[in-house]
């Protein structure tokens, strides 16, 4: 069962990453192994390519890089997921950054909604 998720955040290129908290203290002992992110909608039609690099900032503590994801094509929506290294296991922050590829200006039309971040066992 997924632990919290979060509704209506939004990344284009004046604000390239959200964060969601993720309070664990009262969570079972097992560590989670995925973080799921569902990426809807997409308004993208240049098709700039994008990757969304994904971290954990513990509440206390340093941050860890997970992974990263693209949108294939570049203006479609998906879940998806990336390992959580067994490093999630306290409270704290899930960070989904956007970069694009090639890097454009903050004017291009680029929106992306994150209508979910989940921890999945």
């Amino acid at each position: 069962m997924p632990a919290q998720a979060h509704t209506a955040l939004v990344i284009d290129l004046a604000h390239t990453s959200v964060a969601q908290h993720m309070d664990l203290s009262e969570a079972e002992s097992a560590p989670y192994h995925y973080v799921q992110i569902k990426i809807d909608p997409v308004v993208n039609p240049n098709h700039i390519g994008v990757l969304f690099d994904v971290a954990f900032l513990p509440d206390s503590g340093s941050r860890v890089h997970l992974g990263s994801f693209s949108l294939y094509p570049p203006d479609h929506p998906g879940t998806f997921i990336v390992p959580t290294q067994q490093r999630v296991r306290s409270s704290g922050s899930i960070v989904v950054s956007l970069h694009t590829v090639p890097v454009v200006t903050v004017t291009a039309p680029l929106s992306i909604g994150v209508a979910s971040i989940a921890l999945i066992k």
